[in-house]
């Protein structure tokens, strides 16, 4: 854990409970959801305590609770989004391709990943588009995903009539 920094995800950002073992690093406590940075791996120790009698009850509850709390996890982690600019991407699998000492899985992304909300406002701030369609008065022919879906089947072919 040398030279890693730890980060305690929590609903209650309090004082960061101290580390046995040795760990290294400087923790601090973030309230869930503030996903302002990447992280290399993600250790979700919450849930119900288990020092307890095994009723189904409580098995319930310890099972719920892990459930929850890796949600709220996964909701923190997922608000990042990578990209990469199309002409970066091709430029990136040719510097691949003329280097064959570079092998095995390469991470075709650019080096600043951002939160979603934040990479839709700057792609519609580009396009200039109103932030509501609807709005700015366009009229949708497929305006709910089960019409779309079944159009874009029918017409590719790849579903029957009736």
């Amino acid at each position: 854990m040398l030279g890693h920094e730890v980060v305690v995800l929590s609903r209650r950002p309090v004082a960061t409970p101290r580390y046995s073992s040795g760990a290294l690093g400087r923790p601090h406590a973030r309230p869930v959801g503030a996903g302002d940075r990447r992280c290399d791996a993600v250790v979700n120790l919450a849930g119900r305590a288990v020092s307890c009698r095994y009723t189904a009850a409580n098995l319930r509850e310890m099972m719920d609770s892990r459930i929850d709390s890796t949600r709220a996890v996964g909701a923190a982690i997922a608000q990042w989004l990578s990209w990469i600019h199309g002409r970066d991407l091709v430029r990136a699998i040719r510097f691949l391709l003329a280097r064959p000492e570079l092998s095995g899985p390469v991470n075709l992304a650019a080096p600043h990943p951002l939160p979603q909300r934040e990479f839709i406002r700057e792609l519609r701030a580009a396009q200039r588009i109103p932030a509501g369609l609807l709005d700015a008065g366009f009229e949708f022919d497929f305006p709910d995903w089960s019409s779309a879906a079944a159009d874009l089947l029918r017409t590719s072919g790849q579903c029957s009539a009736g």
